[in-house]
Protein backbone atom coordinates (compact mmCIF):
# COMPACT_ATOMS: atom_id res chain seq x y z
CA UNK A 1 0.00 0.00 0.00
CA UNK A 2 3.00 2.47 1.21
CA UNK A 3 4.68 1.56 -1.83
CA UNK A 4 1.57 2.51 -4.62
CA UNK A 5 1.27 5.64 -2.44
CA UNK A 6 4.79 6.27 -3.41
CA UNK A 7 4.36 5.75 -6.77
CA UNK A 8 0.95 7.85 -6.71
CA UNK A 9 3.09 11.14 -4.93
CA UNK A 10 5.65 10.59 -8.02
CA UNK A 11 3.12 10.66 -10.55
CA UNK A 12 1.82 13.88 -9.00
CA UNK A 13 5.22 14.85 -8.51
CA UNK A 14 5.69 14.58 -11.88
CA UNK A 15 2.50 15.91 -13.31
CA UNK A 16 3.27 18.57 -11.41
CA UNK A 17 6.51 19.44 -12.40
CA UNK A 18 5.91 18.64 -15.88
CA UNK A 19 3.30 21.29 -15.98
CA UNK A 20 4.91 24.14 -14.09
CA UNK A 21 8.03 23.39 -16.58
CA UNK A 22 5.92 23.65 -19.24
CA UNK A 23 3.99 26.83 -17.98
CA UNK A 24 7.25 28.35 -16.99
CA UNK A 25 9.00 28.36 -20.32
CA UNK A 26 5.82 29.81 -21.20
CA UNK A 27 5.42 32.78 -19.00
CA UNK A 28 9.20 33.47 -20.28
CA UNK A 29 8.67 33.41 -23.11
CA UNK A 30 5.77 35.80 -23.21
CA UNK A 31 7.10 37.76 -20.32
CA UNK A 32 8.32 40.32 -22.60
CA UNK A 33 4.26 41.44 -23.22
CA UNK A 34 3.19 41.32 -20.28
CA UNK A 35 6.12 42.94 -18.14
CA UNK A 36 5.60 45.88 -20.50
CA UNK A 37 1.58 45.85 -20.13
CA UNK A 38 2.59 45.64 -16.27
CA UNK A 39 4.71 48.31 -16.45
CA UNK A 40 2.88 50.90 -18.25
CA UNK A 41 -0.04 50.14 -15.70
CA UNK A 42 2.54 50.64 -12.89
CA UNK A 43 3.96 54.35 -14.41
CA UNK A 44 0.21 54.86 -15.45
CA UNK A 45 -0.86 55.12 -11.67
CA UNK A 46 2.40 56.47 -10.22
CA UNK A 47 1.66 59.19 -12.71
CA UNK A 48 -1.57 59.21 -11.14
CA UNK A 49 -0.66 59.31 -7.65
CA UNK A 50 1.73 62.60 -8.48
CA UNK A 51 -1.08 64.31 -10.40
CA UNK A 52 -3.85 63.20 -7.74
CA UNK A 53 -1.62 64.80 -4.87
CA UNK A 54 -0.61 67.94 -7.07
CA UNK A 55 -4.79 68.63 -7.41
CA UNK A 56 -4.87 68.43 -3.76
CA UNK A 57 -2.11 71.06 -2.70
CA UNK A 58 -3.01 73.55 -5.56
CA UNK A 59 -5.53 76.46 -5.11
CA UNK A 60 -8.19 76.07 -7.45
CA UNK A 61 -9.76 79.65 -6.54
CA UNK A 62 -5.90 81.42 -6.81
CA UNK A 63 -5.64 79.41 -10.10
CA UNK A 64 -8.55 80.75 -11.24
CA UNK A 65 -7.41 84.09 -10.49
CA UNK A 66 -4.11 83.88 -12.19
CA UNK A 67 -5.94 82.53 -15.63
CA UNK A 68 -8.49 85.83 -15.41
CA UNK A 69 -5.17 88.29 -14.76
CA UNK A 70 -3.29 86.88 -17.50
CA UNK A 71 -5.40 85.80 -20.91
CA UNK A 72 -2.96 86.63 -23.63
CA UNK A 73 0.03 84.25 -24.45
CA UNK A 74 2.96 84.67 -23.26
CA UNK A 75 1.79 87.10 -20.78
CA UNK A 76 3.97 85.58 -18.36
CA UNK A 77 7.70 83.97 -19.43
CA UNK A 78 9.03 83.17 -16.38
CA UNK A 79 8.07 82.14 -12.63
CA UNK A 80 8.73 85.64 -10.98
CA UNK A 81 6.39 87.90 -13.55
CA UNK A 82 4.19 87.08 -10.08
CA UNK A 83 4.15 85.07 -6.38
CA UNK A 84 1.24 83.51 -6.87
CA UNK A 85 2.04 81.80 -10.17
CA UNK A 86 5.61 81.19 -8.56
CA UNK A 87 4.43 79.70 -5.72
CA UNK A 88 2.66 76.94 -8.18
CA UNK A 89 5.47 76.44 -10.29
CA UNK A 90 7.66 75.78 -7.85
CA UNK A 91 5.61 72.89 -6.14
CA UNK A 92 5.73 71.68 -9.75
CA UNK A 93 9.29 71.74 -9.84
CA UNK A 94 9.71 69.87 -6.50
CA UNK A 95 7.44 67.83 -7.21
CA UNK A 96 9.04 66.96 -10.58
CA UNK A 97 12.27 66.54 -8.55
CA UNK A 98 11.57 64.57 -5.81
CA UNK A 99 9.67 62.17 -8.06
CA UNK A 100 12.70 61.89 -10.14
CA UNK A 101 10.39 62.78 -13.40
CA UNK A 102 11.99 62.79 -16.80
CA UNK A 103 9.39 65.38 -18.52
CA UNK A 104 7.91 68.53 -17.31
CA UNK A 105 4.98 68.59 -14.98
CA UNK A 106 2.25 71.69 -16.54
CA UNK A 107 -1.46 72.81 -16.10
CA UNK A 108 -3.86 72.60 -18.65
CA UNK A 109 -7.05 74.33 -19.57
CA UNK A 110 -9.73 73.65 -21.40
CA UNK A 111 -11.70 76.01 -23.52
CA UNK A 112 -15.10 74.72 -24.07
CA UNK A 113 -16.34 77.61 -26.18
CA UNK A 114 -13.27 77.32 -28.72
CA UNK A 115 -12.66 73.26 -28.24
CA UNK A 116 -9.31 74.26 -27.55
CA UNK A 117 -6.82 73.29 -24.53
CA UNK A 118 -4.09 75.75 -23.75
CA UNK A 119 -0.94 75.50 -21.01
CA UNK A 120 -0.94 77.08 -17.90
CA UNK A 121 1.48 77.12 -15.00
CA UNK A 122 4.86 74.31 -15.82
CA UNK A 123 7.84 73.41 -13.91
CA UNK A 124 10.16 74.37 -16.65
CA UNK A 125 12.41 77.45 -16.55
CA UNK A 126 11.32 78.64 -19.49
CA UNK A 127 7.44 78.85 -19.89
CA UNK A 128 4.91 78.61 -22.38
CA UNK A 129 2.00 80.22 -20.53
CA UNK A 130 -1.55 80.39 -22.93
CA UNK A 131 0.30 78.37 -25.60
CA UNK A 132 -1.90 76.00 -27.59
CA UNK A 133 -1.57 72.25 -27.45
CA UNK A 134 -2.54 71.69 -30.76
CA UNK A 135 -3.33 67.86 -30.30
CA UNK A 136 -4.38 66.59 -26.91
CA UNK A 137 -5.67 63.13 -26.52
CA UNK A 138 -9.24 63.12 -26.88
CA UNK A 139 -9.73 61.99 -22.99
CA UNK A 140 -8.12 64.93 -21.49
CA UNK A 141 -11.37 66.45 -23.07
CA UNK A 142 -14.15 64.13 -22.13
CA UNK A 143 -12.71 63.65 -18.92
CA UNK A 144 -11.68 66.97 -18.02
CA UNK A 145 -13.34 67.63 -15.02
CA UNK A 146 -12.78 63.94 -13.57
CA UNK A 147 -9.15 63.25 -14.64
CA UNK A 148 -7.92 60.17 -15.89
CA UNK A 149 -4.96 57.67 -17.04
CA UNK A 150 -3.77 58.31 -20.36
CA UNK A 151 -2.07 54.84 -22.14
CA UNK A 152 0.23 55.02 -25.14
CA UNK A 153 -0.53 58.41 -27.34
CA UNK A 154 1.07 60.60 -30.02
CA UNK A 155 1.30 63.99 -30.14
CA UNK A 156 2.97 67.21 -31.34
CA UNK A 157 5.86 66.45 -28.92
CA UNK A 158 6.68 62.52 -28.97
CA UNK A 159 4.62 59.71 -27.73
CA UNK A 160 3.50 59.71 -24.29
CA UNK A 161 2.05 57.57 -20.75
CA UNK A 162 0.09 60.68 -18.97
CA UNK A 163 -1.99 60.84 -16.32
CA UNK A 164 -4.21 64.06 -15.32
CA UNK A 165 -6.01 65.10 -12.49
CA UNK A 166 -8.93 68.41 -12.44
CA UNK A 167 -8.55 70.96 -10.05
CA UNK A 168 -11.23 72.52 -8.30
CA UNK A 169 -11.95 76.07 -6.75
CA UNK A 170 -13.84 76.23 -3.28
CA UNK A 171 -16.78 75.30 -5.63
CA UNK A 172 -16.36 72.09 -6.65
CA UNK A 173 -15.80 74.01 -10.28
CA UNK A 174 -12.77 72.68 -12.26
CA UNK A 175 -10.57 75.37 -13.49
CA UNK A 176 -7.57 73.41 -14.57
CA UNK A 177 -6.15 70.34 -14.85
CA UNK A 178 -2.55 69.10 -14.07
CA UNK A 179 -0.98 66.26 -15.94
CA UNK A 180 2.46 64.16 -15.46
CA UNK A 181 3.84 62.83 -18.23
CA UNK A 182 6.55 59.69 -18.97
CA UNK A 183 8.45 59.63 -22.55
CA UNK A 184 7.58 56.66 -23.71
CA UNK A 185 11.56 55.71 -24.99
CA UNK A 186 12.09 56.36 -21.44
CA UNK A 187 9.45 53.78 -19.94
CA UNK A 188 10.79 50.82 -22.37
CA UNK A 189 14.29 51.39 -21.53
CA UNK A 190 13.17 50.96 -17.93
CA UNK A 191 10.57 48.58 -18.56
CA UNK A 192 13.52 46.47 -20.39
CA UNK A 193 15.86 46.84 -17.09
CA UNK A 194 13.43 45.52 -15.54
CA UNK A 195 12.33 42.24 -17.80
CA UNK A 196 16.34 41.57 -17.83
CA UNK A 197 16.14 41.36 -13.91
CA UNK A 198 13.18 39.86 -14.11
CA UNK A 199 14.24 36.71 -16.45
CA UNK A 200 17.66 36.21 -14.14
CA UNK A 201 15.04 35.93 -10.95
CA UNK A 202 12.28 34.02 -12.10
CA UNK A 203 15.34 31.22 -13.84
CA UNK A 204 16.52 30.91 -10.09
CA UNK A 205 13.25 30.78 -8.89
CA UNK A 206 12.17 27.78 -11.50
CA UNK A 207 15.06 26.12 -10.26
CA UNK A 208 14.42 26.64 -6.50
CA UNK A 209 10.69 25.55 -6.74
CA UNK A 210 11.12 22.35 -8.93
CA UNK A 211 13.62 21.32 -6.22
CA UNK A 212 10.84 22.53 -3.20
CA UNK A 213 7.63 21.81 -5.17
CA UNK A 214 6.56 18.66 -4.13
CA UNK A 215 6.51 19.55 -0.29
CA UNK A 216 5.04 22.80 -0.76
CA UNK A 217 2.54 21.28 -2.73
CA UNK A 218 1.34 19.61 0.23
CA UNK A 219 1.80 22.17 2.85
CA UNK A 220 -0.06 25.10 0.68
CA UNK A 221 -3.11 22.57 0.10
CA UNK A 222 -3.32 21.78 3.80
CA UNK A 223 -3.25 26.02 4.53
CA UNK A 224 -5.64 26.86 1.40
CA UNK A 225 -8.46 23.55 3.09
CA UNK A 226 -7.89 25.30 6.93
CA UNK A 227 -7.83 29.18 5.15
CA UNK A 228 -11.05 28.38 3.31
CA UNK A 229 -13.00 26.58 5.85
CA UNK A 230 -11.82 30.22 7.81
CA UNK A 231 -13.04 32.01 5.12
CA UNK A 232 -16.33 30.45 4.80
CA UNK A 233 -16.67 31.44 8.77
CA UNK A 234 -16.01 35.05 8.64
CA UNK A 235 -18.04 35.39 4.81
CA UNK A 236 -21.04 34.36 7.03
CA UNK A 237 -20.06 36.51 10.28
CA UNK A 238 -20.32 39.64 7.76
CA UNK A 239 -22.71 38.42 6.18
CA UNK A 240 -25.07 38.32 9.06
CA UNK A 241 -23.47 41.42 10.44
CA UNK A 242 -24.60 43.37 7.35
CA UNK A 243 -27.52 41.84 7.26
CA UNK A 244 -28.41 43.18 10.69
CA UNK A 245 -26.92 46.90 9.71
CA UNK A 246 -29.27 46.99 6.65
CA UNK A 247 -32.06 45.84 8.94
CA UNK A 248 -31.46 48.54 11.10
CA UNK A 249 -31.12 51.28 9.00
CA UNK A 250 -34.01 49.75 7.21
CA UNK A 251 -36.10 50.40 11.02
CA UNK A 252 -34.48 53.64 10.70
CA UNK A 253 -36.08 54.33 7.27
CA UNK A 254 -39.40 53.22 9.17
CA UNK A 255 -38.80 56.02 12.40
CA UNK A 256 -38.20 58.45 9.88
CA UNK A 257 -40.81 58.30 7.36
CA UNK A 258 -43.35 58.25 10.17
CA UNK A 259 -41.82 61.29 11.78
CA UNK A 260 -41.94 63.19 8.45
CA UNK A 261 -45.53 64.27 7.11
CA UNK A 262 -47.07 61.91 4.33
CA UNK A 263 -47.77 63.69 0.95
CA UNK A 264 -51.43 62.65 1.43
CA UNK A 265 -50.95 65.04 4.35
CA UNK A 266 -50.05 67.35 2.04
CA UNK A 267 -53.10 66.64 -0.85
CA UNK A 268 -55.54 67.10 1.81
CA UNK A 269 -54.48 70.41 2.41
CA UNK A 270 -53.57 70.84 -0.95
CA UNK A 271 -55.20 68.31 -3.48
CA UNK A 272 -53.19 69.45 -6.41
CA UNK A 273 -50.03 68.85 -4.96
CA UNK A 274 -47.04 66.34 -5.41
CA UNK A 275 -43.41 65.71 -4.07
CA UNK A 276 -40.92 64.47 -5.33
CA UNK A 277 -38.60 62.65 -2.57
CA UNK A 278 -35.49 60.42 -3.96
CA UNK A 279 -33.13 59.55 -1.11
CA UNK A 280 -29.43 58.78 -2.18
CA UNK A 281 -29.19 56.12 0.93
CA UNK A 282 -31.78 54.18 2.47
CA UNK A 283 -32.38 56.90 5.15
CA UNK A 284 -32.29 61.04 3.78
CA UNK A 285 -30.68 64.19 5.05
CA UNK A 286 -33.51 65.78 3.23
CA UNK A 287 -36.90 66.30 4.29
CA UNK A 288 -40.62 68.09 4.08
CA UNK A 289 -42.73 68.79 6.55
CA UNK A 290 -46.68 70.50 6.21
CA UNK A 291 -48.59 71.96 9.28
CA UNK A 292 -51.23 73.33 9.92
CA UNK A 293 -51.46 76.77 12.24
CA UNK A 294 -55.31 76.94 13.57
CA UNK A 295 -58.17 74.56 13.11
CA UNK A 296 -59.50 75.75 9.94
CA UNK A 297 -56.89 74.67 7.87
CA UNK A 298 -56.58 78.70 6.37
CA UNK A 299 -52.97 78.85 7.88
CA UNK A 300 -50.36 76.75 6.40
CA UNK A 301 -46.86 75.88 7.27
CA UNK A 302 -44.83 74.44 4.45
CA UNK A 303 -40.72 73.46 4.75
CA UNK A 304 -37.92 71.56 2.66
CA UNK A 305 -34.89 70.97 4.19
CA UNK A 306 -31.56 69.88 2.95
CA UNK A 307 -29.40 68.75 6.24
CA UNK A 308 -25.78 67.98 6.59
CA UNK A 309 -24.91 65.40 4.63
CA UNK A 310 -26.54 62.30 3.64
CA UNK A 311 -27.52 58.90 4.83
CA UNK A 312 -27.55 58.42 8.76
CA UNK A 313 -25.97 61.00 9.57
CA UNK A 314 -28.28 63.35 7.69
CA UNK A 315 -31.50 61.27 8.85
CA UNK A 316 -30.35 61.96 12.39
CA UNK A 317 -30.17 65.80 11.56
CA UNK A 318 -33.23 65.87 9.58
CA UNK A 319 -35.17 63.99 12.67
CA UNK A 320 -33.81 66.54 14.96
CA UNK A 321 -35.08 69.52 12.47
CA UNK A 322 -38.64 67.41 12.32
CA UNK A 323 -38.86 67.69 16.02
CA UNK A 324 -37.74 70.75 17.05
CA UNK A 325 -40.56 72.44 14.17
CA UNK A 326 -43.52 69.92 15.46
CA UNK A 327 -42.61 71.03 19.15
CA UNK A 328 -42.54 75.16 17.76
CA UNK A 329 -46.12 74.75 16.22
CA UNK A 330 -47.41 72.73 18.92
CA UNK A 331 -46.99 75.35 21.17
CA UNK A 332 -49.99 77.02 19.63
CA UNK A 333 -48.19 80.30 18.74
CA UNK A 334 -49.13 82.27 15.30
CA UNK A 335 -45.30 82.37 14.56
CA UNK A 336 -44.04 83.44 11.14
CA UNK A 337 -41.07 81.84 9.23
CA UNK A 338 -38.68 83.84 10.18
CA UNK A 339 -38.98 83.54 13.77
CA UNK A 340 -39.60 79.34 12.96
CA UNK A 341 -36.26 79.87 11.65
CA UNK A 342 -34.24 81.43 14.25
CA UNK A 343 -35.95 79.54 17.05
CA UNK A 344 -34.96 76.68 15.01
CA UNK A 345 -31.28 77.88 14.57
CA UNK A 346 -30.87 78.23 18.41
CA UNK A 347 -32.45 74.88 19.16
CA UNK A 348 -30.16 72.82 16.63
CA UNK A 349 -27.00 74.73 17.56
CA UNK A 350 -27.60 74.27 21.38
CA UNK A 351 -28.46 70.58 20.66
CA UNK A 352 -24.85 70.40 19.36
CA UNK A 353 -23.27 72.30 21.78
CA UNK A 354 -24.33 69.89 24.10
CA UNK A 355 -22.21 67.09 22.44
CA UNK A 356 -18.71 68.32 22.86
CA UNK A 357 -17.45 64.85 21.34
CA UNK A 358 -17.92 63.48 17.77
CA UNK A 359 -20.26 66.08 16.30
CA UNK A 360 -18.33 68.42 14.22
CA UNK A 361 -19.80 72.35 13.88
CA UNK A 362 -21.00 71.84 10.39
CA UNK A 363 -23.68 69.88 11.00
CA UNK A 364 -27.11 71.76 10.18
CA UNK A 365 -29.32 72.38 7.65
CA UNK A 366 -30.58 74.95 4.66
CA UNK A 367 -34.38 75.26 4.97
CA UNK A 368 -36.93 77.19 3.35
CA UNK A 369 -40.36 77.77 5.19
CA UNK A 370 -43.57 79.56 3.78
CA UNK A 371 -46.73 80.47 5.95
CA UNK A 372 -49.87 80.08 3.37
CA UNK A 373 -52.85 82.14 4.39
CA UNK A 374 -55.27 81.42 2.40
CA UNK A 375 -57.73 83.85 3.68
CA UNK A 376 -55.37 87.07 3.05
CA UNK A 377 -54.09 85.26 0.16
CA UNK A 378 -50.49 85.51 1.37
CA UNK A 379 -47.69 83.70 1.23
CA UNK A 380 -45.16 84.60 4.39
CA UNK A 381 -41.49 82.81 3.39
CA UNK A 382 -38.02 82.95 5.04
CA UNK A 383 -35.12 80.88 3.75
CA UNK A 384 -31.77 80.01 4.54
CA UNK A 385 -29.98 79.25 1.83
CA UNK A 386 -32.82 77.90 -0.29
CA UNK A 387 -34.91 79.50 -2.72
CA UNK A 388 -38.74 79.63 -2.90
CA UNK A 389 -40.27 79.59 -6.44
CA UNK A 390 -43.67 81.24 -7.16
CA UNK A 391 -45.12 81.23 -10.14
CA UNK A 392 -47.99 83.93 -10.80
CA UNK A 393 -49.32 86.67 -13.59
CA UNK A 394 -47.42 84.12 -15.94
CA UNK A 395 -43.86 84.73 -14.45
CA UNK A 396 -41.79 82.49 -12.30
CA UNK A 397 -40.26 84.70 -9.52
CA UNK A 398 -37.73 83.24 -7.36
CA UNK A 399 -37.26 84.65 -3.79
CA UNK A 400 -33.56 83.95 -2.63
CA UNK A 401 -33.48 83.09 1.38
CA UNK A 402 -30.23 84.92 3.49
CA UNK A 403 -26.88 82.94 2.99
CA UNK A 404 -26.27 81.54 6.21
CA UNK A 405 -27.86 78.37 7.25
CA UNK A 406 -29.44 77.15 10.69
CA UNK A 407 -26.67 75.79 12.91
CA UNK A 408 -23.76 75.07 11.09
CA UNK A 409 -20.16 77.03 11.16
CA UNK A 410 -19.30 79.24 14.07
CA UNK A 411 -22.76 77.92 16.52
CA UNK A 412 -24.09 82.11 16.01
CA UNK A 413 -26.95 81.48 18.06
CA UNK A 414 -28.75 85.16 17.18
CA UNK A 415 -28.97 85.10 13.31
CA UNK A 416 -31.82 86.96 11.93
CA UNK A 417 -33.67 85.80 9.20
CA UNK A 418 -35.43 87.61 6.22
CA UNK A 419 -39.18 87.61 6.29
CA UNK A 420 -40.84 88.04 2.58
CA UNK A 421 -44.40 88.43 1.90
CA UNK A 422 -46.32 88.18 -1.30
CA UNK A 423 -49.79 88.17 -2.59
CA UNK A 424 -50.87 85.26 -4.26
CA UNK A 425 -54.55 84.24 -6.79
CA UNK A 426 -55.74 80.85 -6.77
CA UNK A 427 -54.25 78.36 -9.02
CA UNK A 428 -50.49 79.97 -8.48
CA UNK A 429 -47.92 77.43 -8.20
CA UNK A 430 -45.48 77.34 -5.01
CA UNK A 431 -42.30 75.26 -5.53
CA UNK A 432 -39.95 74.07 -2.38
CA UNK A 433 -36.62 71.95 -3.09
CA UNK A 434 -33.01 70.93 -1.88
CA UNK A 435 -30.03 71.69 -4.39
CA UNK A 436 -30.09 67.64 -4.93
CA UNK A 437 -32.19 67.66 -7.89
CA UNK A 438 -30.02 70.69 -9.77
CA UNK A 439 -26.62 69.62 -8.42
CA UNK A 440 -27.47 66.09 -10.01
CA UNK A 441 -24.37 65.28 -12.72
CA UNK A 442 -25.29 63.42 -15.81
CA UNK A 443 -26.20 64.49 -19.39
CA UNK A 444 -24.08 64.27 -22.19
CA UNK A 445 -20.58 65.94 -20.98
CA UNK A 446 -21.30 65.08 -16.92
CA UNK A 447 -22.30 68.21 -16.04
CA UNK A 448 -24.61 69.73 -13.13
CA UNK A 449 -28.55 70.01 -14.70
CA UNK A 450 -28.52 73.34 -13.35
CA UNK A 451 -31.39 75.59 -11.47
CA UNK A 452 -31.97 77.61 -15.27
CA UNK A 453 -32.52 74.47 -16.60
CA UNK A 454 -34.79 73.38 -13.80
CA UNK A 455 -37.13 76.91 -13.70
CA UNK A 456 -37.25 76.39 -17.42
CA UNK A 457 -38.42 73.10 -17.16
CA UNK A 458 -41.04 74.15 -14.38
CA UNK A 459 -42.26 77.16 -16.74
CA UNK A 460 -42.64 74.92 -19.65
CA UNK A 461 -45.02 72.16 -17.72
CA UNK A 462 -46.67 74.59 -15.40
CA UNK A 463 -49.97 74.29 -16.69
CA UNK A 464 -50.16 70.52 -16.51
CA UNK A 465 -51.30 68.84 -13.26
CA UNK A 466 -49.89 67.34 -10.47
CA UNK A 467 -49.41 63.97 -11.41
CA UNK A 468 -48.13 64.83 -14.90
CA UNK A 469 -45.52 67.77 -13.71
CA UNK A 470 -43.91 64.77 -11.21
CA UNK A 471 -43.96 62.57 -13.96
CA UNK A 472 -41.86 64.79 -15.83
CA UNK A 473 -39.87 65.50 -13.44
CA UNK A 474 -39.30 62.07 -12.68
CA UNK A 475 -38.46 60.80 -16.18
CA UNK A 476 -36.21 64.32 -16.99
CA UNK A 477 -34.03 63.57 -13.52
CA UNK A 478 -33.74 59.70 -14.41
CA UNK A 479 -32.71 59.98 -18.30
CA UNK A 480 -30.13 62.87 -17.45
CA UNK A 481 -28.63 60.89 -14.93
CA UNK A 482 -28.49 57.82 -17.04
CA UNK A 483 -25.70 55.56 -15.23
CA UNK A 484 -24.15 58.82 -13.35
CA UNK A 485 -24.80 57.88 -9.74
CA UNK A 486 -26.89 59.88 -7.53
CA UNK A 487 -24.64 62.29 -5.88
CA UNK A 488 -27.39 63.68 -2.79
CA UNK A 489 -30.45 63.46 -1.49
CA UNK A 490 -33.34 65.06 -4.24
CA UNK A 491 -36.62 66.59 -2.88
CA UNK A 492 -38.74 68.85 -5.33
CA UNK A 493 -42.05 70.05 -3.58
CA UNK A 494 -45.03 71.53 -5.72
CA UNK A 495 -48.17 72.71 -4.81
CA UNK A 496 -50.86 74.56 -6.41
CA UNK A 497 -52.63 77.70 -4.25
CA UNK A 498 -56.17 77.63 -3.19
Amino acid sequence: MAKKSRKFSTRILLVVLGGYLLTSLYYLNNLYDSKIKSSEKGTLERLEGISNTLASQINGTLLKLILVSYEKKDAIIDKYGDPNYREIAELLERTKAINELPSEIYTLTYDSLNNKVFFGISSAQRQYYRHEYTSPPEILITNYTIGAKVPMYHDENGIWLSAFTPIKDNKGNTIAVVQTDMPFDTFIEEAKQDLYQNVLINLVIILTVTTLLFYWLRLLLKREEDIMGQLSINNEIINKKNEDITASIDYAKRIQQSLMDSEDKLKSIFPSSFVLYKPKDIVSGDFYWIQSLNPENTKIAVAAADCTGHGVPGALVSVLGITHLREMVGKGKDIEPNTMLEELNRRIINTFKSKEKGITSKDGMDISIAVIDKEKKMVSYSGAYRPLLLYKNGELIEIQGDKHPIGGDHFIEDRKFTRHEIAYCSGDWLYMFSDGYVDQFGGDRSRKFMKKRFKSMLVEHIAKDCETQFSILDKELTEWMADVEQIDDITVLGLKLT
